[in-house]
């Protein structure tokens, strides 16, 4: 008895409690959680930045784009999978809730099988596309290898967190990938010196507390405490109705895993330009970008909490509060960006001395840090209303503005804006001792903002159709809504 009450409490919670109160109690966990996520990769360079090896610190950033795959991969699994699900209970279709979580474990095996493949045998080219020389490449295999192997967990833990949030059990979410982040830094120094293994060690510690994290989120299904019911029959067994669960899944997720897969590509590129400089370079990107990521984490969090309750409410047509969450999110969001983009500028030294003492890498790094936070306001409209458009299944939208921002926009503006820096920035701007270098990497670094600047734009255009069906729809009857869904 108490543990239906605790699943109709979370149901209820998602449709009919107060708005602004259910976002930030499902929000907190969730940003939380995904910053603890991202601490694993974080945490890993700190501790390889305590064996003071510049190829070893750049070997962790070569193999960044490798593990934003993986992440790529379960997001599209595990986004698509809870805005399925979220619709899904929202419309009380319980069995069909099911199947789609089970589906999406069925997909996540599948997925990590298949990479794990490719990787292990196009390891050497996947690492040289990604930056690292021929000093680098030794390093780089070695960390990346243990990330393959872990490669299962990584896919997993997205997915079973997805699942989580979006029947309400934000807590739990949190509490495993803490879990995971704590068994990390534990871990981290036990396999790199106290078993002697080095840069490899870091990469075990990671795969092992990621297992831990994903146990944990497994057993919790398995004692049957969810509202969607993991099983063996709701993994495996087929239904008539599987090709369009897999559609809804793909048409959510693939958005999301284009937009992730394009951020490994323009780090591929942004560590192939870096290499050009030497290592400290490379290390020296590959820091800003983790502490960006880190940054972001936070919307990334929040937005974790906002798609499936937008997209339970969608299912149960309260647009209403589809609406009020909609711009409770964006107030939220874009205050945080403000907010940390000050403290970025004022203090970016501080946080690139965490994970290096090397004044080259300081020096290029603190300039870089600055110019890649300007802009995060325009990430976090961009993520909102991203996830707006695909809860409300308009998911071209969704996939315009993915592939806008980190492909069409993001890449060419890799390659053109290091020529305009190198050929107008003066010299007495930089304080590295290669002028070409300093002015062409932070040209790279401006690619990122500038490109989230003019997807905003478009992003905008694309809101004011999505705002008007909006207003239209929380305000309707019943039949003027099935019209206007039509």
């Amino acid at each position: 008895m108490n543990k239906n009450n605790n699943e109709n409490q979370r149901i209820d919670l998602m449709k009919n409690g107060p708005v602004k109160k259910t976002l930030i109690t499902l929000a907190v966990p969730s940003m939380i959680g995904m910053v603890a996520s991202a601490l694993y990769n974080l945490v890993d360079t700190i501790f390889v930045g305590m064996l003071h090896d510049t190829n070893s610190m750049a070997a962790v950033s070569v193999s960044f784009p490798f593990f934003v795959i993986l992440m790529a991969l379960g997001l599209l699994i595990g986004v698509g999978a809870a805005s399925c699900v979220g619709r899904l209970l929202g419309a009380q279709k319980y069995d069909e809730a099911n199947r789609a979580g089970g589906i999406s474990i069925l997909l996540s095996i599948l997925f990590s099988v298949g990479i794990m493949i490719i990787g292990f045998i196009f390891m050497d080219g996947i690492m040289k596309m990604m930056g690292a020389s021929n000093k680098v490449l030794p390093y780089a295999k070695s960390y990346s290898n243990w990330l393959l192997i872990g490669a299962l967990f990584t896919i997993s833990n997205l997915v079973l967190n997805n699942l989580l949030r979006t029947e309400g059990a934000s807590k739990m979410s949190m509490n495993t990938i803490i879990v995971g982040a704590i068994a990390n830094i534990i871990l981290d120094p036990i396999f790199m010196w106290g078993l002697n293994l080095g840069l490899a060690g870091a990469a075990i510690a990671t795969a092992i507390s990621q297992a831990i994290s994903t146990v944990l989120m497994a057993v919790f299904y398995i004692r049957k405490k969810s509202q969607v019911k993991l099983n063996l029959t709701t993994i495996f067994k087929p239904t008539s109705n599987d090709g369009e669960i897999v559609k809804q899944i793909f048409s959510v997720g693939i958005p999301v895993f284009i937009s992730q897969f394009l951020a490994a590509v323009a780090f591929t590129i942004l560590n192939s330009a870096a290499s050009v400089f030497g290592a400290a370079a490379l290390a020296a990107m590959g820091i800003v970008n983790k502490i960006y990521t880190i940054v972001t984490q936070m919307v990334g969090g929040f937005n974790n909490a906002f798609l499936p309750f937008a997209s339970f409410n969608v299912g149960a047509n309260r647009y209403d509060r589809v609406k009020e969450s909609v711009n409770f999110s964006l107030l939220v969001t874009c205050g945080y960006s403000i907010f940390i983009a000050v403290i970025m500028n004022v203090f970016p030294e501080f946080f690139i001395k965490l994970f290096s003492s090397d004044p080259e890498v300081i020096s290029l790094g603190v300039n870089a840090l600055r110019m890649q936070t300007y802009l995060v306001i325009a990430f976090a409209f961009i993520m909102i209303m991203t996830s707006t458009f695909q809860a409300m299944k308009e998911t071209r939208k969704a996939g315009v503005l993915s592939f806008a921002r980190q492909g069409l926009l993001l890449i060419p503006l890799t390659f053109i804006l290091p020529r305009i820096f190198a050929n107008s920035i003066p010299t007495i701007l930089t304080k590295l001792g290669s002028y070409e270098m300093a002015s062409g990497l932070y040209g790279v670094m401006l690619a990122q903002p500038l490109a989230d600047l003019l997807t905003a734009l478009l992003c905008g255009i694309f809101c004011i159709h999505t705002f008007k069906t909006l207003n239209k729809l929380s305000k309707s009857s019943p039949e003027e809504k099935e019209v206007l869904q039509a």
